[in-house]
């Protein structure tokens, strides 16, 4: 992946996980939400397990002066949170997709009873070996949708679409992996971002699958939300699907910029017509806008209660530092920045708070905690905290809880879910990923 950086400054839908990476077990963890997906890519965190762990940034060495950072460094000792596999009233069940050759293993943790397999899709990712994968699990968990990166001039990235039994639904390519997918609540339709503007939306009848095209072009990308200032030239803008409305009817979108990482216009596309409208809101609330549900990049983005949205953009002033989470009301008027430490993930909550992970550092940071930023843009007093680690990721907020992906690299490397009660700080249960030698876990979600 050679493009610019876009996949890690707006959750839309990929940001990756720094710090783990290959050993002798290949260790890793991808965590969408929804995709991607993470859902979408949605929701999703990415830890590649095909290339070595980042090395910690150095100062200049001089002939015979050690670098400070290497020392420091050099016995670094990260650890993984102590906190008790237990069961918590009403936490959800997070989801993780395990590859096992060419199978996707389906293992759900229940808190308090630790992790087990729940079904296997066979074939998932045949011939998939090189390529880089977002699987996005349906709601039902008994589908998934495979997208994999590929050679634009061959045609761009591609999709699969795979049900229990391991029969390939359907296939199709110049899709745009990055962007991500979004199912619909009963998971019967998917809908996948394709490259010139363009949707794939695939509907699922029985044991087969129609898919349809939609361009998203006319009074669509030129109009501009309120949210946003015009975007200067360059690389084209995603057009990311969000989420479904509440009455099935939409499915809503976002053009967001790759250069500074922001919506600059919305949208929506009809479920039974071949038809996209510009709006100037998600509508959120009505029936027919758009609603929430974990593993949908809405959810991070839109906040369920009021509307607002959540842009992440790069440093303003384009020094390379961290990015800020600029926040808009419904109507698309300003409400506030947040430029607070170094954030690694954002979602937001019905309670109507924005719940942001941030880290003293984005590579091998010291520090990391949880925080919920309130309706004024005021940042609370942290509910959950780390010491030292190689890499983490906000996988996803749901119900009052926030699941997080831990890792460490020092002195061992060693995986790690959270799932944080928002209610009660410092209450939060945790489970160890068992060593990758028989498969990988690529992907994780928040699906009830």
């Amino acid at each position: 992946m050679t493009e610019p950086r876009d996949d890690g400054h707006y959750e839309a839908p990929i940001e990756r996980l720094s710090g783990f990476g290959t050993n002798v077990r290949r260790a890793r963890i991808v965590a969408i939400a929804v995709t991607l997906i993470v859902g979408s890519a949605v929701g999703i965190a990415i830890l590649p397990g095909t290339s070595p762990a980042p090395s910690p940034p150095t100062a200049p060495i001089r002939a015979g002066v050690p670098s400070p950072t290497a020392a420091r460094t050099s016995h670094r000792v990260e650890t993984l949170v102590a906190a008790p596999d237990a069961a918590i009233p009403g936490a959800p069940r997070p989801i993780l997709i395990e590859r096992r050759g060419d199978d996707a293993l389906i293992v759900r943790w229940t808190p308090g009873q630790g992790l087990a397999a729940v079904g296997t899709i066979p074939g998932a990712f045949v011939g998939l070996d090189s390529a880089s994968i977002y699987p996005i699990l349906a709601p039902t968990s008994d589908r998934l949708l495979v997208l994999s990166t590929g050679d634009p001039a061959t045609g761009g990235d591609r999709g699969r679409l795979v049900d229990a039994s391991g029969t390939i639904l359907w296939e199709g390519d110049g899709l745009t992996a990055l962007s991500g997918a979004v199912w619909s609540p009963d998971g019967q339709t998917v809908v996948a971002a394709a490259s010139g503007r363009q949707w794939r939306i695939v509907r699922i009848d029985g044991a087969t699958a129609v898919a349809r095209t939609v361009v998203v072009t006319g009074d669509v990308i030129p109009g501009s939300s309120p949210s946003a200032p015009a975007i200067p030239p360059g690389p084209v803008s995603r057009t990311v699907p969000l989420g479904f409305s509440t009455d099935g009817q939409w499915i809503y979108g976002a053009v967001i910029s790759p250069q500074l990482a922001m919506i600059s216009s919305e949208f929506r596309v009809s479920v039974a017509r071949n038809r996209a409208q510009p709006v100037t809101s998600f509508g959120v609330g009505r029936p027919d806008g758009l609603a929430q549900g974990p593993g949908t990049l809405g959810d991070r983005i839109v906040d369920p209660t009021s509307g607002r949205t959540a842009d992440w953009r790069t440093n303003s002033d384009f020094t390379g530092g961290p990015p800020t989470i600029e926040v808009r009301n419904a109507d698309g008027t300003f409400a506030f920045v947040l430029d607070e430490g170094t954030p690694l993930g954002s979602a937001w909550n019905i309670d109507g708070g924005l719940y942001v992970l941030l880290a003293d550092n984005l590579a091998f940071p010291d520090a990391i905690s949880l925080v919920r930023v309130d309706q004024a843009g005021a940042v609370g007093s942290p509910i959950f905290e780390t010491g030292p680690v190689g890499g983490a990721a906000l996988i996803g907020v749901w119900n009052g809880f926030a699941a997080l992906g831990l890792t460490v690299a020092r002195p061992a490397s060693a995986a790690q879910l959270v799932l944080v009660d928002l209610a009660v700080p410092g209450r939060a249960a945790a489970i160890q990923l068992p060593p990758q030698d028989s498969g990988s876990f690529i992907a994780a979600t928040l699906w009830p």
